[in-house]
Parts: C-alpha cells; sequence; structure tokens
C-alpha cells in the first residue's frame, strides 16, 4: 500500500482502495453458487476455499505488473491523456470518451472535424498494446469541438459509429 505523509499524519497514496474483503465476500458467493452447481452434476460435496490476499491481488493486477516490470503502478484514469478522458458539453455536462485503438481514433477524428494531420497521429504499435494516449495540446482540441453539442447528442453519434464512450451523471451547471 502506498503511504505519504501529509502535513505529519500518514495517510494511504491518492487512489489507494482496500478490496480483499470486499472481493474475497464476492467470491465466495461465486464459489458456493458454482460448488452446489458442481455437487448437483457429480453428486459429491464440494470444497470452495477464498483467499483475501488473492483476491486483492487479483483486483491490482496492472498495478502489480507495472510495478514489477516497470518500476510504477499502472496510472491514473485521469493521467490516461485526451484519448481516455472526460469532456464538457454544451449543456454543462461530462462525457468520458475512449478512442484509444485506431480504429475507434479515426472515427471519432472524423465525427469531430479533425484535420488529416491531428488525424494521422498516433503509435498503434503491439508495443503500445494497440494504444495512443495522445499528443501536446490535443486536449484543449478536443474540448472545444466536444462543448459543440449537447451530451445527449454526443451519446447518439458515438453509439452510432461505436466509439467508446461513457455519459457521466452530472447536474447540468449554470
Amino acid at each position: 500500500m502506498p503511504v505519504q505523509e501529509i502535513d505529519g499524519k500518514l495517510v494511504t497514496g491518492a487512489g489507494w482502495r482496500s478490496s480483499g474483503t470486499t472481493l474475497a465476500g464476492i467470491f465466495a458467493a461465486l464459489g458456493t453458487l458454482a460448488a452446489v452447481q458442481k455437487r448437483d452434476e457429480v453428486g459429491r460435496p464440494q470444497f470452495v476455499h477464498v483467499s483475501l490476499w488473492h483476491s486483492a491481488m487479483w483486483w491490482k493486477w496492472r498495478d502489480i505488473n507495472d510495478l514489477a516490470n516497470l518500476g510504477h503502478e499502472w496510472p491514473d484514469y485521469r493521467d490516461l491523456g485526451p484519448r481516455y478522458a472526460l469532456y464538457k458539453t454544451s449543456d454543462g455536462r461530462a462525457i468520458l470518451v475512449c478512442p484509444l485503438e485506431e480504429k475507434f481514433w479515426t472515427r471519432f477524428a472524423d465525427l469531430i472535424g479533425l484535420a488529416p494531420e491531428q488525424v494521422a497521429r498516433g503509435s498503434w504499435t503491439r508495443e503500445n498494446s494497440g494504444m495512443d494516449y495522445g499528443y501536446e495540446g490535443e486536449y484543449e482540441l478536443i474540448a472545444a469541438r466536444m462543448a459543440t453539442r449537447a451530451r445527449e447528442e454526443w451519446v447518439a453519434e458515438l453509439e452510432r459509429l461505436e466509439i467508446p464512450f461513457a455519459p457521466c451523471s452530472t447536474s447540468p451547471r449554470r
């Protein structure tokens, strides 16, 4: 668990959540249901084992893998760049847009009217997991385009083009 000191007080690092106990309970319930089904199929009792440690490790696999192999945790979602970011719409609401892969990026860039040289920017290599998180100045450009329509208009267009997104539950700001 990342620990830091703020104003003389030790606190967990930003974004840290305890997950082992919650997930172990969920895994125990799922395991019990699976064991009951298996028992009914084979006619013998079944054994269910759940580990808090393994449940927590399962949940944090990205952080653990990156920490072990790259020396840092998986970045917070807010740090993934303009191609996985929240944008304000013309009605003051928010929408998460995630065109990380080339097929989604080209559709999205066409939808918001980016110039060909802006669309062409991207590293879609296997080493990059086939994803690109964006470039300097891109957030501001996308934000300006996203602010031209209401959230529900964007939802309809993004759904139609099958671009990954999520409308956020926000109230209009006045």
